[in-house]
């Protein structure tokens, strides 16, 4: 059964939306979030990304590996206090030099914590009570697929289908025009 143009690029957004939905209501609020670590100490600039309810990602992280007990922390905000009394997770990174090119860290949080609540990631020295560089988790702007994107591949696929231009006869032409 072949379909009219308009019914195949209505399938197609219908489609894309309904994945789009279901997707949404599987992950958490703030998966995809990213928080860009600020360097106020020890050269610690870096991206920290929310994977799923109770994991992030570090990456381009940088630390001269130097201070007392130095961990991640999460807060409710980005704030001094807020880390204080936040959350310590992974493992401690005092005494080892992060270059960024060590590829990315996945930190998980602690068993039976979550990241619901907390606003805010830094490098934390527990012994001087200071933050080495920190960041807000912030939405990252998602790209919205276009009308024509979508019109222009659901032509391609029905004149394909139609037999309009063989899959030869397609390639070869397309390889002259190039």
């Amino acid at each position: 059964m072949l379909l009219s143009p308009f019914r195949s690029l209505f399938l197609i957004g219908f489609l894309v939306g309904l994945q789009a939905s279901v997707h949404g209501a599987l992950i958490s609020p703030g998966v995809g979030y990213q928080a860009q670590l600020s360097t106020i100490a020890r050269n610690v600039p870096g991206t920290v990304t929310i994977l799923d309810d109770d994991s992030v990602r570090v990456d381009n992280f940088t630390y001269n590996g130097r201070g007392g007990a130095v961990y991640f922390f999460l807060g409710t905000s980005d704030s001094d206090t807020a880390f204080e009394s936040g959350l310590q997770i992974g493992t401690r990174l005092s005494g080892t030099v992060f270059d960024g090119t060590q590829g990315p860290l996945f930190v998980d949080l602690p068993i039976g914590e979550t990241l619901e609540g907390y606003q805010a990631f830094s490098v934390w020295c527990v012994t001087h009570s200071a933050n080495f560089g920190s960041g807000t988790f912030l939405p990252v702007p998602v790209p919205e697929p276009t009308t024509l994107g979508l019109t222009a591949l659901g032509a391609l696929g029905l004149l394909l289908r139609r037999g309009r231009y063989g899959r030869r006869s397609f390639l070869h032409g397309f390889a002259q025009r190039v």
